[in-house]
């Protein structure tokens, strides 16, 4: 299992983040990220050594947030990897 401190590289100062959740075997880290400008939802590839390569956005929800109230603000994963984004209505 991955601890999260074994994770390294990540580029936080270009994330407005608010939630992380790892795919069911790990290999995969899903970032929500609360930012008008980009209301996105983005995965990593996490590697054997715990950096993170190929991020890539998987959901651009920012013109469905312009001009309302609400940002990605978190997500879940079940136990069969299938995703679930959460939408703050703040």
């Amino acid at each position: 299992m991955i601890q999260l401190q074994s994770v390294r590289a990540f580029p936080v100062e270009e994330y407005l983040l608010t939630r992380l959740a790892f795919s069911p075997d790990e290999r995969r880290l899903y970032v929500a990220q609360s930012d008008p400008d980009a209301a996105i939802w983005r995965v990593f590839d996490v590697k054997s050594d715990g950096t993170l390569e190929n991020s890539r956005v998987l959901f651009d929800a920012t013109s469905m947030v312009k001009g309302r109230k609400g940002l990605p603000d978190g997500l879940k994963i079940d136990t069969e990897g299938n995703l679930f984004g959460l939408h703050s209505m703040q």
